[in-house]
């Protein structure tokens, strides 16, 4: 897909977090996890209300360095 356009396309599934808290019961919560957790500030969920934002929990398997060397 990202060959049909002259310009860089790289999507997360993170971008999917407004519509899910929509769709899921107010009461309910949604979780995450990612591999690398110094990078993934609430600023990337697109949530704006604070409400909706307590209602997203992140879990980070483990913090990794990309640029380790030896």
């Amino acid at each position: 897909m990202a060959a049909a356009v002259n310009v860089p396309v790289a999507l997360s599934s993170l971008l999917l977090v407004p519509t899910l808290l929509q769709q899921l019961p107010r009461a309910a919560k949604l979780a995450f996890v990612t591999a690398e957790s110094n990078h993934c500030g609430e600023d990337l969920l697109g949530v704006d209300d604070l409400a909706d934002r307590a209602r997203v929990v992140s879990a980070a398997s483990k913090a990794v360095s990309f640029c380790e060397t030896r």
